[in-house]
């Protein structure tokens, strides 16, 4: 992936504001690769992430995008 932008979520309660990031980056920096980088999980947030994974997969084939996630348990 080039010219990949990071994207910080620190709090499974933020992801809304991840994908709000993913999406002015797309629209205003046209940036088209991304890594989601997730600070704050554990196994009781399983359905946020998965609504989540949902809707950048959704991002992802409506943009014409690479998104990566990485997650980091607490």
């Amino acid at each position: 992936m080039d010219n990949v932008k990071d994207i910080y979520i620190n709090s499974i309660n933020e992801l809304h504001k991840g994908a709000i990031a993913i999406y002015d980056e797309i629209f205003i920096n046209n940036i088209k690769s991304f890594k989601v980088i997730i600070n704050d999980y554990s196994d009781k947030y399983i359905d946020k992430l998965a609504i989540f994974a949902d809707i950048l997969k959704d991002m992802s084939k409506q943009f014409n995008v690479e998104i990566m996630v990485s997650i980091d348990e607490k």
